[in-house]
């Protein structure tokens, strides 16, 4: 997440801004818990231009349970790119397919091979990802 910010935070001239869902650390339940709020040490990162601090501190193999945030950046989002990663990056495109959002899979690699048959589009490069994105921003 870090790294796809920072690209897209040396954009000249960017049509957008990088906004972060922040996760909280603990869950926060009730008064005590609450009193104690903080995001995770290493969020936001430093591109993040916009932060949105969440109670929500579930994620990883738990990303489609409610208290995820990831409901909230598939939600926010017009459309979804996702790019080679683990159990989190799994919950958010299904999220992305629960919710009928435009989704974009960069799979050079096969890691989402999985995915093939829905209707996500399935990219095998960056140029194809652009692609998807502009034809997306044109509709």
């Amino acid at each position: 997440m870090e790294e796809t910010a920072r690209g897209f935070a040396s954009v000249v001239d960017r049509a957008g801004v990088v906004l972060g869902i922040l996760p909280a650390q603990n869950p926060c339940d009730d008064p005590a818990q609450r009193r104690d709020y903080r995001a995770p040490s290493n969020y936001p990162n430093p591109y993040v231009d916009y932060c949105i601090r969440t109670h929500l501190h579930l994620s990883g193999e738990r990303g489609m349970e409610p208290a995820s945030r990831n409901h909230i950046i598939v939600l926010t989002a017009d459309i979804l790119i996702a790019l080679p990663g683990g159990a989190g990056t799994r919950a958010e495109i299904n999220l992305a397919r629960d919710y009928d959002k435009p989704l974009g899979i960069l799979n050079g690699d096969g890691t989402w091979d999985e995915f093939s048959s829905s209707n996500a589009v399935m990219a095998n490069s960056l140029e194809d990802v652009f692609e998807f994105v502009q034809t997306r921003a044109e509709n």
